[in-house]
């Protein structure tokens, strides 16, 4: 699993999508960087058990109990930076006035006879 992101961290200000990266196993702050903020949350969770949800405890391997397996992933991340997808986007009322346009221009003329 080394150097596997995990599941996209979408970050979101004011309803609009600021930037998107796909955190490192080891990142529990969700910060983008795996370092000592993180291995201070494994290390204060250590043995516990955290359940289904534990990503910010520390439990990267998902087995809802801090141990070794945790440590490891961290330590082979350690140091990462996630990669950020910053695209502007569109607001939702730009899409809807895109589909508005292309409904109404498909649509082809009548003729009357």
């Amino acid at each position: 699993m080394d150097g596997e992101a995990a599941d996209a961290y979408v970050l979101v200000q004011s309803g609009r999508l600021v930037s998107l990266y796909l955190p490192y196993f080891g990142d529990a702050t969700l910060d983008g960087t795996v370092g000592i903020d993180d291995l201070d949350l494994l290390l204060a969770n250590w043995g516990q058990d955290v359940g289904p949800d534990g990503w910010a405890q520390g439990d990267f391997d998902g087995d809802g109990i801090i141990g070794q397996a945790d440590l490891a992933l961290l330590q082979g991340d350690w140091g990462a930076s996630a990669t950020l997808f910053t695209q502007p986007v569109p607001e939702p009322g730009v899409a809807s006035t895109l589909i508005v346009v292309g409904l109404i221009s498909g649509r082809r003329p009548q003729r009357f006879t």
